[in-house]
């Protein structure tokens, strides 16, 4: 995505939401990668206490 902002001359997170009230979807959130993500947040939370 980061290609196809820059050739837009837009930044990428400007780009994102021009696809996003487009109806576009520029990537999906997979259950497992949502599961992985809360682990590491809660090991990070531990570490950080």
């Amino acid at each position: 995505m980061a290609k196809a902002a820059d050739i837009a001359g837009m930044h990428r997170y400007n780009f994102w939401v021009l696809l996003n009230n487009r109806g576009i979807v520029a990537y999906e959130y997979t259950e497992m990668e949502y599961q992985e993500d809360q682990k590491a947040i809660s090991k990070y939370e531990g570490i950080k206490k």
